[in-house]
C-alpha cells in the first residue's frame, strides 16, 4: 500500500494541480449532472494528459523500481530455513538482497513486457480478422460485438496473468538460488511448471485474476452508485483501504506459494542446474566466424 501511495503521489499532486488550474470548471465538464458520463471523462483525461505524463511516467518507472525491490527484499526475508536473526538484521539482510537482485529483476520485467506486447499483437491481429471474415459471413451482431470482443478480453487475460505467473516463479528462482542468467533461469521455471502444473501457473493465475476482478468490481460498484454524502465518502475512503489491504494479502500469499513450491524435493536435481548463459549467441559467432574463414580461403 505504501508502494501505491509513494509511485503515485507526484502524478497525484501534479493532477489536482492541473485541475485546480480552471480545466475541470468548464462548462463541458460541469454541465453534466450525477456521475461524469465516460466521453467526458475522457476527454477531461486528454486534457490534463500532457501535463500529467511526464509526472505519471515518473511514476511508474518509481513504481517498477521500487516493486523490484520490495519483491527481493520480501522472498529473501520469507525464504524458507533462513536461520532466525533480529529485525533489524533481517531488514538489512533483504535491503542487501533488493539491490543486489534489482538488475536482474528489471531483466526479467523487460522480457514480459516484451512477450506480454507480443501475445497481445497476436491476440488483436487474430481477431480482427475474425471480424472481417465473420461479417463477410453475415455472423449474428451478438457474435461480432459481444462474443468475440468477449474472447479476446479472456485470452488477453490469461495471457496477461500467465507471463505474470512466469515472472514470478523467475524471480522466485532468481532469489533463493542466487541466479543471474534469466534466459536460464526461465526455462527452468517452465519445467517446474510441467512438474507441478496447479501448484504453479494454475494457482498464480486463480489469485491474480481474482484480485483484478475484486478492485474492478469495486470500481464499477462506486462509478453506479456515487456517494450521496460525506460519510458515505469515507465508507468508500476505508473501503479503498480494504481492498489494498486484500490485494496486498494475495502479492504476500503469492510469495510465500511461490517459496513453498520451489523449496519441494523433487525440485532439487532441476534448482542444480548451472547457472550460465544458454551459448546461444557463442554457437551463431562461432557459426559466422567459420563461414567467414571459409570464404576467405
Amino acid at each position: 500500500m505504501a508502494l501505491i501511495v509513494l509511485a503515485s503521489a507526484p502524478a497525484w499532486a501534479k493532477g489536482w494541480a492541473v485541475l485546480g488550474a480552471g480545466v475541470a470548471r468548464q462548462p463541458y465538464f460541469t454541465d453534466p449532472s450525477g456521475p461524469l458520463p465516460l466521453p467526458h471523462l475522457f476527454q477531461l483525461f486528454a486534457s490534463v494528459g500532457k501535463a500529467l505524463a511526464p509526472w505519471a511516467l515518473a511514476g511508474a518507472a518509481g513504481a517498477v523500481i521500487l516493486s523490484a525491490m520490495l519483491g527481493a527484499g520480501a522472498m529473501t526475508a520469507l525464504a524458507l530455513g533462513r536461520p532466525a536473526s533480529s529485525r533489524g538484521a533481517l531488514v538489512a539482510e533483504a535491503w542487501r538482497a533488493a539491490w543486489a537482485h534489482l538488475p536482474a529483476f528489471l531483466r526479467i520485467l523487460a522480457v514480459e513486457v516484451v512477450v506480454l506486447g507480443l501475445g497481445w499483437s497476436f491476440f488483436a491481429a487474430g481477431f480482427d480478422r475474425l471480424d472481417v471474415v465473420g461479417r463477410r459471413s453475415l455472423w449474428t451482431g451478438f457474435t461480432l460485438d459481444v462474443v468475440l470482443p468477449a474472447a479476446k478480453v479472456a485470452l488477453s487475460a490469461l495471457w496477461f496473468a500467465a507471463v505474470g505467473a512466469w515472472g514470478l516463479h523467475t524471480r522466485t528462482l532468481t532469489v533463493v538460488d542466487g541466479r543471474r542468467t534469466v534466459r536460464r533461469t526461465g526455462l527452468l521455471a517452465l519445467r517446474v511448471w510441467m512438474r507441478h502444473p496447479w501448484a504453479g501457473p494454475a494457482l498464480v493465475m486463480v489469485v491474480s485474476l481474482a484480485s483484478v476482478l475484486l478492485s474492478g468490481a469495486v470500481l464499477f460498484a462506486w462509478r453506479q452508485h456515487p456517494a450521496a454524502s460525506v460519510g458515505g465518502a469515507w465508507a468508500r475512503a476505508v473501503g479503498w483501504w480494504v481492498m489494498l489491504a486484500a490485494l496486498a494479502w494475495a502479492w504476500h500469499f503469492l510469495v510465500r506459494a511461490s517459496l513453498l513450491l520451489m523449496s519441494r524435493p523433487d525440485l532439487e536435481p532441476l534448482r542444480e542446474s548451472p547457472d550460465g548463459p544458454l551459448g546461444i549467441v557463442a554457437a551463431i559467432a562461432a557459426i559466422a566466424g567459420n563461414r567467414t574463414s571459409g570464404t576467405s580461403v
